[in-house]
């Protein structure tokens, strides 16, 4: 079953799947923003007979921007819609799921939560996503005390940067895979580590960010993000 909001790009998605490993799929347009988008996603649920993983990988991120004090900082509703978008999402589908994989027999089930890196680092000019990640990684953390005993695999994964729509890098290189082979490497990692970058390059790079005094990051991080904020100012 794949979710999410672009009925266009779930169809196509789901279609190859289906061709290429011969197995039947489902979608379910759904706004992740909304209060009611649960309404649609809970009876589709009820009728899978089994759930082998869960992946919440929905998330948003607002332009590189002051959170206050600029005319382009990020308003209530922008705000609202990204707190249920990266937080509540995870936690309504986790509630929805998990009952359900308690009570199946066989295979151990699993959850995977997406966070990143950033959850980790102080990084300005982002602000509420990377706190909205770090929610995701103690969330999953306390779940995985709860269930570790339940047969149920609860993991968070905390990529760096992944060449996708979202981080606006469409060209793949070693340390910034596309997204099949992020996902590739990520599920080879699935139920080893409670918490991974899920990608060994990933790892390296998280290696010598961590060294790095938090000063120093910072810097790199105005160095990164304000160049990119002065340069959308110009094309608006």
């Amino acid at each position: 079953m794949l979710i999410s909001n672009d009925e266009k790009q779930l169809s196509s998605v789901a279609k190859r799947i289906a061709n290429t490993y011969n197995v039947q799929t489902r979608i379910v347009v759904a706004d992740f923003t909304k209060n009611d988008v649960y309404e649609i996603i809970r009876p589709a649920v009820d009728q899978l007979s089994t759930i082998a993983c869960l992946v919440n990988n929905v998330g948003m991120v607002l332009p590189f921007e002051l959170f206050a004090g600029e005319v382009d900082s990020p308003n209530e509703e922008s705000i609202k819609n990204i707190i249920h978008c990266n937080i509540l999402s995870t936690l309504i589908m986790t509630n929805i799921i998990l009952p359900k994989m308690l009570t199946q027999k066989g295979p151990n089930p699993g959850i995977i939560n997406i966070s990143s890196y950033t959850a980790l680092k102080v990084t300005p000019y982002l602000t509420i996503y990377p706190s909205t990640k770090a929610f995701i990684i103690q969330f999953s953390r306390c779940l995985a005390a709860e269930q570790y005993r339940k047969n149920v695999i609860i993991q968070t994964m905390y990529p760096l940067f992944v060449s996708t729509n979202m981080t606006d890098l469409r060209e793949a290189t070693y340390f910034t895979p596309s997204a099949k082979v992020y996902a590739k490497s990520a599920l080879d990692m699935f139920g080893v580590e409670q918490q991974t970058t899920g990608y060994f390059p990933h790892e390296l790079k998280a290696f010598v960010y961590n060294l790095l005094p938090t000063s120093l990051w910072v810097k790199i991080i105005e160095r990164t993000f304000t160049p990119i904020s002065r340069q959308s100012k110009k094309f608006d």
